[in-house]
């Protein structure tokens, strides 16, 4: 085993180009990470974002290796086109994308399940550090014509301010230059059989996650200041998760 963990810190030191295959790891890994794990460990370090954790990886740049970038998926990929593309773990794609709220082809689309924004959370402080958004994909004509599919999105983004931050507004005489977190999001897509209700669960479960989730005052003030478009010309000082 330890020589399996020796190639595989070889692999992702040398390759500084391709994306890792699941048939270069040791046997038995499984890449399936939770939310938080998605946020922190690969977004924050594809935006790059800093943040300390007590089991923080040497180098988070490496994850990128591991998920592909897919900057044209919603214009001229369906679902099934995944397959060698995006990064496939346990029936599951993973890719980034550019953020847009576009996501249509020739061939289909995905729509957004309605009030579907759940809050990702940090399992020890329970922080908050970023949302998904829950997409379904439509194969037809947008936005009329489309016949439900199978195919299931969840679309993760980082926050233009870390919730639980400790906000300044406060101009400095020399500014840091801010990481763009709405450069990037990252996707997660799965297929589920039609007559599966795993779909009925998924919302059920989200919204007894929302209705559990509290949030402090200070926390609000972090969302009510998401809405603000002139946020590039506010000051602020990141107190992160860990």
């Amino acid at each position: 085993m330890v020589q399996y963990l020796d190639n595989y810190q070889h692999m992702m030191e040398t390759n500084e180009h391709d994306v890792v295959d699941m048939k270069q790891l040791p046997p038995g890994f499984r890449f399936d990470p939770t939310d938080e794990e998605l946020v922190l460990h690969f977004l924050y370090s594809k935006l790059k974002v800093p943040f300390y954790s007590r089991n923080s990886y040497d180098n988070n740049n490496n994850l990128n290796l591991i998920i592909p970038e897919l900057g044209d998926v919603f214009d001229h990929y369906h679902p099934c086109q995944l397959h060698g593309e995006a990064f496939e773990s346990c029936g599951q794609w993973y890719f980034y994308t550019r953020k847009t709220d576009y996501r249509a082809s020739e061939t289909g689309y995905w729509k957004e399940l309605p009030d579907m924004d759940e809050p990702i959370v940090t399992r020890n402080s329970n922080k908050l550090v970023g949302f998904k958004k829950c997409l379904v994909y439509y194969e037809g004509k947008y936005p009329s014509s489309g016949v439900q599919t199978g195919w299931f999105m969840q679309e993760y983004h980082a926050l233009s301010f870390n919730f639980g931050a400790e906000i300044h507004h406060k101009r400095r005489r020399r500014r840091s230059k801010q990481p763009d977190v709405n450069k990037w999001v990252l996707c997660r897509v799965q297929q589920v059989c039609e007559d599966s209700q795993w779909m009925t669960n998924i919302i059920h479960d989200q919204d007894n996650l929302n209705n559990e989730v509290e949030l402090s005052s200070s926390d609000e003030a972090v969302l009510l200041a998401m809405d603000e478009e002139d946020n590039d010309d506010q000051d602020e000082i990141i107190s992160y998760p860990y």
